[in-house]
């Protein structure tokens, strides 16, 4: 291979070292918008995804020896999207610091509304 050839080779793997990382990221924040209750957008990324093939464009890259990533992990963060994704999946608010804030800005909202002589007797 000559040095012209090396640097096209070098330049095709870093733009599929980007893709697979771009995906990667993309997913994680797929995944998080569906269980906040985004399912439209985070279904749109994951047809897109499924539709451009990807993952299997990835696989034969990996295959050849080109890219040496293990893809078992974006193919289960995908199998998790699809799940997040599915209509009858409930958003998960269990551990999410920004529900905390919005129940609390529930409370002082119902708390501002009180009478001075009502708060007294709560606090």
């Amino acid at each position: 291979m000559n040095l012209s050839e090396l640097q096209t080779n070098a330049s095709f793997q870093a733009s599929l070292y980007s893709l697979y990382n771009f995906t990667k990221m993309r997913v994680e924040s797929a995944r998080c918008s569906a269980r906040h209750g985004h399912k439209d957008e985070a279904s749109n990324f994951l047809r897109y995804v499924r539709g451009a093939s990807i993952v299997q464009i990835l696989k034969c890259y990996q295959n050849d020896g080109v890219l040496d990533i293990d893809l078992s992990h974006l193919e289960w963060q995908l199998r998790e999207l699809e799940n997040d994704c599915h209509p009858m999946t409930q958003p998960d608010f269990k551990d999410d610091f920004a529900l905390i804030l919005l129940r609390l800005d529930s409370l002082a909202h119902c708390l501002s509304k009180l009478q001075p002589a009502q708060t007294r007797n709560i606090l």
